[in-house]
């Protein structure tokens, strides 16, 4: 791991996958090592659970019908960067598979992983926690 003296911290909420993370990801500088601490990330697929129980409560579905999402894991792997993401809500109702959380975004390992359950207001939320290392030209 080479040794860097600053850190590009990064946070941003991504409009449920909406945001350009790649495009961001080119303006970040490269000689420094990046977190990207994320906010309504979006994933679908397989993944997500399709069973609910039938008296289940969820949040409507953020955007459009034809709206394009970027999934989380796809956009990390092609960064190359860590990731770290715990789902808050599904994103609608019990047909889709999706849904929406937070994630942490690294080009350093990460480690210690937590997530922090918030006092429940309007709706269920949860913060993200872990642990970054790496070596200053100290």
């Amino acid at each position: 791991m080479p040794a860097a003296d600053e850190l590009t911290i990064v946070s941003w909420n991504v409009a449920v996958g909406a945001g350009d993370l790649p495009r961001l990801a080119a303006t970040l500088p490269r000689s420094r090592p990046v977190v990207l601490l994320l906010q309504e990330v979006y994933r679908g697929g397989s993944e997500v659970p399709d069973a609910l129980p039938s008296r289940s409560v969820y949040a409507r579905r953020l955007g459009g019908a034809l709206a394009h999402y970027e999934q989380i894991e796809p956009v990390a792997a092609a960064l190359g960067l860590s990731l770290y993401y715990v789902p808050s809500m599904r994103n609608g109702g019990a047909a889709p598979h999706e849904d929406r959380g937070n994630a942490i975004l690294s080009s350093l390992p990460l480690t210690d992983l937590a997530a922090y359950e918030l006092p429940f207001e309007r709706q269920r939320r949860v913060a993200l926690g872990a642990t970054i290392a790496g070596i200053t030209s100290d």
